[in-house]
């Protein structure tokens, strides 16, 4: 459907229903399919409250695998992100994927 009607980034929510995880970074099955099988880079949104219940910003993570799909995502994240926001990225390297 993503390719179908051309959308730029998913944006989906996060709900946790099977509890917090013992790695914060690890997300659901359903969420994690999503993120690696879009055909748009996609925001995951972790928790509903705004930027004016974070005094100290809001915390972004990127996966960058060297695909154009990743590094896409951190460049929407750098042009959304405000000041005090923090984004931290995940390198993530295989034999089998070209990072150049």
């Amino acid at each position: 459907m993503a390719e179908e009607i051309g959308i730029h980034i998913n944006v989906v929510g996060f709900h946790g229903r099977k509890g917090v995880k013992e790695d914060p970074t690890v997300m659901g099955t359903a969420v994690q399919f999503l993120a690696i099988e879009s055909a748009a880079p996609t925001l995951i949104i972790k928790d509903p409250k705004t930027r004016d219940d974070r005094p100290d910003g809001y915390r972004f993570g990127a996966c960058i695998d060297g695909s154009d799909q990743s590094k896409e995502s951190l460049e929407f994240i750098k042009r959304v992100r405000g000041p005090g926001d923090k984004i931290t990225v995940i390198i993530c390297e295989q034999e089998n994927i070209d990072a150049n």
